[in-house]
C-alpha cells in the first residue's frame, strides 16, 4: 500500500507519523512523508537576499523531514521517501496523492497554527472533503496508557463505505493486544430540526397511535444484531472478540459517547451518500466525528455513486 503523510514539524504532524508507523507493516507498504517549505520572511525592514532564504526553507524542510523519520519505528527509518511540495500544503498533499497514486493520506488534527481542542485545520479540511484515497486524521491518544494498549471502533451502517472500510482494515497492522468494536446505530424513524426530547414528547403523544415508535420495533433488534455478528466474522481478528455494539440515537452522538465510554483511541466511519464531499459538507456523521471525536479518526470516502 502507498502511504503519504504531511509533515510540518508541528504535534499533529508527529502523532500522524508516529501512528502510521504502529499500523503499517514494514517492507509491504510505502510511505512517503511530504513537505511544504514554510514561507521565511525577514522581520528587519532590508530586503533580503532570495538566495539566502531559499537556503533557509531548505534546511528548514531537511529538519522536518529528519525528526519526522525519527517519530518511525526503526524498521521505518530507512525506507521512506521525501517529496518537497511546490503548491500550498492542502492542493500540494492532493496533487502529490494522485501522482503518487496513494491508497492512504496521514495528515495530524491540528497542524501549525490550528485553533481548537478538537478542531481541524484548513489543511485536513481541503484533504479530506476532496480526497478520493481513505484520509487518516491523526490525534495523540488520551487514553493509551501503554504502546500496546489501542482500541479501535468501526461505525457501521451496513452501506457500501462500511463495507470498503471493514475491508481496508485487513491490511493494516494491528498493535499486540488491540481490541477492535463494531458499533451499529439505529436511527429515529422520525427525524428533524427538533431537540431529543420534543421527538419524544412527539412519538408519545400523536404517533404511537399510528404505529410509529421512535425508534424501529424491538423485534428487530435480534435480527439487525444477527447481521451484525455475521458481517463482522469477515472482520480482522481483532474485531470476533467483542459483541457488536447496537445503539439507539442520533449516530454521531452515539459513537461520541461510545468512544468517550470506551477510551477509544481510532474511530473508523465510511462517508457516504451520493458522493461524499456532498456528505462532508452537509454536516454528517463523518464531519461531526472530525471535529468532535477526542481520537484518531480514518474516514473512507466511498460513496453509492456510479
Amino acid at each position: 500500500m502507498k502511504v503519504l503523510i504531511g509533515v510540518d514539524g508541528s504535534a499533529g504532524a508527529h502523532a500522524a507519523v508516529e501512528l502510521a508507523g504502529r499500523l503499517l507493516y514494514p517492507g509491504t507498504n510505502q510511505i512517503t512523508l511530504y513537505c511544504t517549505p514554510p514561507e521565511m520572511t525577514v522581520r528587519s525592514g532590508d530586503p533580503a537576499d532570495p538566495r539566502t532564504l531559499e537556503h533557509m526553507q531548505e534546511l528548514l524542510t531537511e529538519a522536518v523531514f529528519r525528526e519526522a523519520q525519527q517519530k518511525l519505528p526503526p524498521p521505518w527509518r530507512n525506507h521512506v521517501r521525501t517529496l518537497v511540495g511546490v503548491q500550498r500544503p492542502g492542493p500540494g498533499l492532493l496533487a502529490a496523492a494522485e501522482n503518487l497514486r496513494a491508497e492512504l493520506i496521514v495528515v495530524g488534527a491540528r497542524g501549525s497554527g490550528s485553533p481548537g481542542k478538537f478542531g481541524v485545520g484548513s489543511v485536513v479540511r481541503k484533504v479530506v472533503h476532496n480526497s478520493t484515497a481513505p484520509v487518516l486524521i491523526a490525534r495523540p491518544s488520551p487514553h493509551a496508557t501503554s504502546p500496546t494498549n489501542f482500541r479501535v471502533l468501526l461505525a457501521s451502517d451496513g452501506s457500501a463505505a462500511s463495507r470498503c472500510a471493514g475491508e481496508f482494515l485487513s491490511q493494516l497492522a494491528w498493535p499486540p493486544k488491540t481490541v477492535g468494536e463494531v458499533i451499529y446505530v439505529l436511527e429515529p424513524q422520525l427525524s428533524g430540526p427538533t431537540p431529543d426530547w420534543l421527538e419524544e414528547q412527539l412519538v408519545e403523544r400523536e404517533t404511537d397511535s399510528l404505529g410509529l415508535g421512535r425508534f424501529r420495533p424491538e423485534s428487530e433488534k435480534p435480527v439487525r444484531s444477527e447481521r451484525m455478528a455475521a458481517w463482522c466474522g469477515a472482520l480482522p481478528a481483532i474485531f470476533l472478540e467483542q459483541t457488536p455494539i447496537l445503539a439507539e440515537g442520533r449516530p454521531a452522538d452515539a459513537i461520541l459517547r461510545t468512544i468517550e465510554q470506551d477510551g477509544i483511541d481510532l474511530v473508523v466511519v465510511g462517508a457516504r451518500g451520493l458522493h461524499a464531499v456532498e456528505r462532508l459538507l452537509l454536516g454528517s456523521t463523518s464531519e461531526q466525528l472530525l471535529t468532535q471525536a477526542p481520537c484518531s479518526v480514518l474516514i473512507m470516502p466511498h460513496g453509492e455513486q456510479p
